[in-house]
């Protein structure tokens, strides 16, 4: 698991900000499903799903969900499917 990191300037009104942003990939072993768990770990929209789904049911349940919606779409990718309905 590696940090990355980037920066770029900004100026604002002649004032110059760093804007550092850092990102780490981080692979969830929530479903206790291997295919769950990389859908989890790639796709934020699949994520919050699973964590809405944890309000009402177990949560290996719960973070199996989003894998299974988006199998029974054919989707696959979750994101696509929210940018089509935009």
């Amino acid at each position: 698991m590696g940090l990355h990191s980037s920066q770029s300037n900004t100026h604002i009104r002649g004032v110059t900000f760093r804007v550092v942003s850092y990102s780490r990939h981080v692979n969830l072993c929530l479903a206790q499903d291997p295919e769950a768990d990389e859908l989890l770990s790639n796709n934020p929209f699949a994520l919050l799903v699973g964590m809405v789904l944890d309000q009402q049911i177990p949560l290996e349940v719960a973070f199996r969900g989003p894998k299974k919606i988006a199998d029974r779409m054919a989707a696959g990718d979750l994101q696509r499917v929210v940018l089509d309905q935009q």
